[in-house]
């Protein structure tokens, strides 16, 4: 599978602000909020989703050939086990209407999230990707959505198509931010977590309700207001001066990750302890 434009976004370190957006997208959901609820201990720990999503697009973008099988592996095999029913209807979906880890649609709409705000961060934060970088980013995103086990057939064909598969998601009844929704979100984007990610999570904050599209973004309880809006501008336009000047294991996941600073970031001196170690993750 050929990476070079996936593995040329994909791997900019700013595109991790985001992660929010892309979360409360997915959650947005109401299946997809309650596989989470359900079946993971995001609460307990609110960085470890973003955590094992890091790991695991790292390692099928960066890493060889069986190491990407290996996670692919893992990745399908933890899926297998996520059936449940949702406990409230939500929008479209009745009480007790059921949902698995294995639904394509649904693995398709967690990863159309990532492909959509990657694509948006990079556009927002690092710089204006040409059209055909975009048609060629979205082509190797499809052939990495068929190794997750999602058929070609549910893709939109191209990068025009994908466009408008999203305008028509975000504005359908299938999302609908439930109280379920806006709990997990509030514990993402505040974590009791240390001084440098709670830091970063304030920046976070504003870069995901000034991304989200506005129905979502009420819906979530999110304030905006002009302020907002030109605090926002002024951090995108700084970032496209600034990060052509930044030495490579700050700007870089890969090196970022090789030389510990994003372990740091997320988890300062617990890494001594074994607690914060991106490995841990990603067995």
């Amino acid at each position: 599978m050929h990476r070079g434009t996936l593995q040329k976004i994909g791997q900019e370190s700013v595109g991790l602000l985001g992660g929010g957006r892309a979360l409360l997208l997915q959650l947005a959901h109401p299946l997809v909020a309650a596989g989470v609820v359900d079946h993971s201990d995001f609460q307990a720990d609110p960085l470890l989703r973003l955590q094992r999503t890091m790991d695991l697009m790292y390692t099928v973008l960066h890493g060889q050939e069986d190491q990407v099988e290996a996670a692919l592996h893992q990745f399908n095999t933890t899926h297998a086990s996520i059936r449940g029913t949702l406990p409230q209807a939500a929008g479209p979906f009745s009480t007790g209407t059921a949902y698995n880890g294995q639904d394509p649609a649904l693995k398709w709409w967690v990863l159309a999230t990532l492909i959509d705000t990657q694509l948006l961060m990079y556009d927002r934060f690092v710089a204006p990707l040409p059209p055909e970088e975009r048609r060629v980013y979205y082509s190797e995103a499809k052939m990495l959505a068929l190794r997750f086990g999602i058929p070609v057939s549910i893709m939109p064909p191209g990068i025009e198509d994908f466009d408008a598969y999203m305008q028509s998601m975000l504005s359908s009844e299938t999302l609908i931010v439930t109280d379920t929704a806006r709990r997990l979100a509030r514990e993402v984007l505040d974590p009791a977590v240390w001084i440098v990610p709670r830091a970063f999570a304030q920046i976070a904050r504003l870069v995901t309700s000034g991304l989200l599209p506005e129905n979502l973004r009420l819906a979530y309880g999110f304030r905006w207001d002009t302020r907002r809006q030109a605090t926002l501008d002024g951090l995108s336009h700084a970032s496209r001066l600034l990060l052509p000047f930044l030495p490579a294991k700050l700007r870089l996941i890969p090196q970022a990750r090789d030389s510990g600073v994003l372990e740091w970031i997320l988890y300062g001196n617990r890494r001594s302890q074994g607690k914060g170690s991106l490995d841990r993750y990603s067995r």
